[in-house]
């Protein structure tokens, strides 16, 4: 046996365990398959033919069938025969007659990053990027290469994308993971290299905006108030529960759905999955009340509870849809596009430029600090708001204006005076 068969079958073993062999059949590949039934030599077995050559040269393609074909027949949704799997990677072929069959290998792409347990959110933004990757393979002019393939997803897909931004980042993270998989997979030749992070900078650009700049500024108490003020008068109260829930409270827009209670007391259960896919227990939440507005967070809170005010229907909808979805990023949207559209919000973003919903969640932090001679630590506004104090402080140490640190200090120098 030569020395590169004997590696093939050691690789097989490693990336599938036992039970896996391949032998020449004429100048093609016979994959054997043994099940494990305790019968020694009489344990049953099945195989099938690959129109693979089998040669040294697709030692690496023999290997990587075989554990697609492994991957299939142990899934386990829904296991597949030996033969049921070879038919459905021939008719998945993600290259046929020299023609790669995108639709394919995004579909594949896809249901290997499922199966590693990544979030919801996650898959369906890889998925609409991918997907619109796919479109610019199919036109014109046709992509020959993985750079081709970038820069003109890049010309075809940012119109609304900021320059610098998360998307312009994460799209091409996405494209150059998806061709670099399926190098490393010996489906694509290496004219689909992706651009290095080197060579995508170019074409990300760079964010002309400083840190306060680019913080998403806080809607400040007297705004919030007079906003909260509106809702009601205009019979909005549907919408006022929900501003008043994140204002108030310190939301995430999508944690309208995660509201939950435990022996009476309002928590959040975690919708963010952490790296290793785990849950955080609930967080307990507690409101910042705006001056001269005393018990409003309570009574809101109250009013949520026992259902005297519902949530918009439009948000209830997405709620009601997240066990289905797999994800919350729907009822934020939801939120969003309602807020959008009413006529006092609108003003007050006329006003003030760079407001936008997730303000109505920074004016808690804002309150937390600048909004009471009493303000709270950084340590207990982020685990109200469920952050670790380094991205509380990196996040709103961008408010601490020069005439907020005087304040402060005078504050601090006045107390030493009195005592």
């Amino acid at each position: 046996m030569g020395d590169w068969i004997e590696l093939l079958h050691q690789n097989i073993k490693v990336e599938c365990g036992r039970g896996w062999l391949v032998t020449p059949q004429g100048r093609k590949t016979k994959v054997w398959r043994r099940l494990a039934k305790g019968l020694g030599a009489n344990n049953p077995r099945s195989c099938c033919n690959l129109d693979i050559s089998f040669n040294q040269e697709n030692a690496p393609l023999i290997r990587d069938t075989v554990k697609r074909l492994n991957d299939l027949t142990r899934n386990a949704d829904n296991p597949l025969s030996l033969k049921e799997a070879q038919a459905k990677i021939e008719t998945k072929s993600p290259v046929q007659s020299g023609v790669v069959n995108w639709e394919n290998l995004k579909d594949e792409y896809l249901a290997t990053r499922k199966a590693k347990g990544i979030r919801a959110t996650t898959d369906y933004d890889t998925s609409r990027r991918l997907t619109n990757l796919l479109r610019t393979l199919s036109g014109k002019p046709t992509p020959r290469s993985g750079r081709e393939a970038m820069i003109q997803y890049s010309k075809q897909h940012w119109a609304k994308a900021k320059i610098g931004g998360t998307e312009r980042k994460k799209s091409l993270q996405n494209v150059a993971a998806f061709f670099t998989y399926w190098i490393d997979q010996h489906v694509l030749d290496n004219d689909w290299k992706p651009l290095t992070p080197e060579q995508r900078e170019d074409l990300i650009g760079v964010e002309e905006v400083t840190l306060d700049e680019k913080l998403t500024p806080a809607v400040y108490p007297k705004d919030l108030a007079n906003l909260l003020d509106k809702m009601k008068e205009d019979g909005r109260g549907d919408l006022y529960l929900a501003t008043a829930l994140i204002g108030l409270y310190g939301l995430r827009l999508s944690e309208l759905a995660a509201i939950i209670f435990e022996d009476d007391r309002p928590k959040v259960i975690d919708i963010k999955r952490s790296k290793k896919g785990t849950k955080k227990k609930p967080r307990d939440i507690s409101p910042l009340d705006i001056h001269g507005r005393e018990g409003e967070g309570a009574r809101v809170m109250h009013m949520y509870k026992t259902g005297l005010e519902k949530l918009p229907y439009a948000v209830r909808t997405q709620i009601d849809r997240v066990e289905e979805k797999g994800f919350y990023k729907n009822v934020g949207d939801a939120y969003s596009g309602i807020l959008e559209r009413y006529k006092p919000w609108n003003e007050l973003v006329a006003a003030n430029k760079s407001i936008t919903p997730y303000s109505l969640r920074h004016s808690f932090a804002y309150r937390a600090h600048h909004g009471a001679e009493r303000t709270i630590t950084r340590e207990t506004a982020a685990k109200l708001m469920g952050h670790s104090v380094t991205v509380h402080s990196n996040i709103y140490s961008a408010w601490l204006d020069s005439e907020t640190m005087d304040a402060e200090v005078k504050r601090f120098n006045a107390s030493l005076i009195e005592r």
